[in-house]
């Protein structure tokens, strides 16, 4: 049966996304404060289940990016809006932030030099190009200027966009050609990651599965499915629905266990075919996670704190890594081997509150002054 998509326009805020951004940027901070240390510290003891599948329900950005599609912009529209803006948040603070840190670092006695800065841009542009997904590199030093830590999230996100703004209007007309847009674009990284295995600038080749989970996100929209999750949470229905995916979500975890090393290419045990089970389980994982969100966004007191820090989002992924070590440098050498040392749990809470703290206030801030910038250069 064919029939016409029409986006659903939602007449309030759906919190449960809001929860989910918020819970999971914050999260995002403190594994990797707690992650992204010396190998023999306290990275070799934080990879666990629980944190494989929380790792996972990281896919549910894309599936949110999918239910917020709004097909009426068209293609261009759409393209300047998500695409160009990510490109240019993407690389601006790629080339300009090691900027700022270097300074900062000279004023806290702390050396940095031309080829800390070339690391960075390299790392910016996405280099190394087309080079084999099995390479090893064996220095695996990390610059002083290290600033970009999940931009390959968002890498993956622009090419994953253009592909979904490209087919999403003809195939979202239709379940039956979604359901097959689907299959063909996780069989497409399936095939990239079985052969040719290349790394392609931007992590192209992780595009097609992303544009899946979009495309699974904008299915969603077609029925209301988060706004149902929000009104009916409590139902027997949306209990069983629950329970259902819960168990299917378990089954999939123990019989195809998922790689928790997207940023490496590495989806499962089973090569790039893994990226079917991976797939299902992305799309498990983000129903489960909304229906819990839904429940926790009923309590007003956390959904307003964690809401909050939902909407910047994108600023906490592009500047933690930054501020964090800036931090920390203050009072700890940095390693050379990785992104942070390590500290006590105590240390680690308290640099990532004040991490968040510091890029929730100059995110807030930002707008007002370039408003004030703005008016400035006006009556000039």
């Amino acid at each position: 049966m064919s029939d016409t998509y029409v986006k659903n326009v939602p007449k309030e805020r759906i919190r449960c996304f809001d929860m989910f951004k918020g819970v999971a940027i914050i999260m995002i901070v403190f594994v990797h404060l707690f992650v992204l240390v010396p190998k023999g510290g306290n990275s070799g003891t934080r990879v666990s289940v629980p944190l494989q599948f929380l790792y996972l329900g990281l896919m549910t950005f894309f599936v949110t990016s999918g239910y917020f599609y709004k097909p009426e912009r068209g293609f261009v529209s759409n393209f300047k809006k998500r695409v160009l803006q990510l490109v240019v948040a993407i690389v601006g603070c790629g080339l300009l932030t090691p900027l700022v840190v270097w300074g900062y670092m000279a004023i806290v006695g702390v050396d940095a030099g031309f080829d800390d800065y070339i690391t960075c841009v390299k790392s910016c542009i996405g280099y190394p190009f087309f080079q084999s997904l099995d390479l090893t590199y064996e220095d695996k030093s990390v610059s002083i200027l290290a600033v970009l830590n999940g931009t390959y999230f968002l890498k993956v996100m622009v090419w994953a966009f253009l592909i979904f703004y490209a087919i999403a209007d003809y195939v979202l007309k239709d379940m039956r050609r979604t359901a097959v847009a689907i299959v063909v674009l996780v069989g497409l990284t399936a095939l990239f990651l079985e052969w040719p295995r290349l790394y392609f600038p931007w992590m192209a080749h992780m595009a097609p599965i992303s544009a899946a989970l979009m495309l699974a996100g904008a299915a969603m929209a077609k029925y209301n499915v988060a706004e149902l999750i929000e009104r009916n949470w409590r139902s027997k229905r949306f209990v069983l629905y629950l329970l259902v995916s819960v168990v299917a979500t378990v089954v999939l975890l123990s019989v195809f266990p998922p790689g928790n090393d997207f940023n490496v290419s590495k989806l499962g045990s089973y090569g790039g075919w893994s990226a079917f089970p991976y797939f299902l389980e992305s799309v498990f994982a983000s129903f489960i996670l909304l229906t819990f969100f839904a429940f926790l966004s009923k309590i007003a007191p956390l959904y307003k704190v964690v809401g909050f820090v939902g909407k910047h989002t994108l600023a906490i992924l592009l500047f933690h890594t930054a501020v964090a070590r800036m931090i920390i440098v203050l009072f700890e050498d940095l390693p050379k081997e990785a992104f942070f040392p390590v500290l006590p749990v105590s240390t680690d809470v308290a640099v990532g509150i004040v991490t968040l703290v510091i890029i929730l206030v100059l995110a807030e801030l930002y707008p007002k002054l370039i408003s004030k910038l703005r008016s400035v250069l006006t009556k000039v």
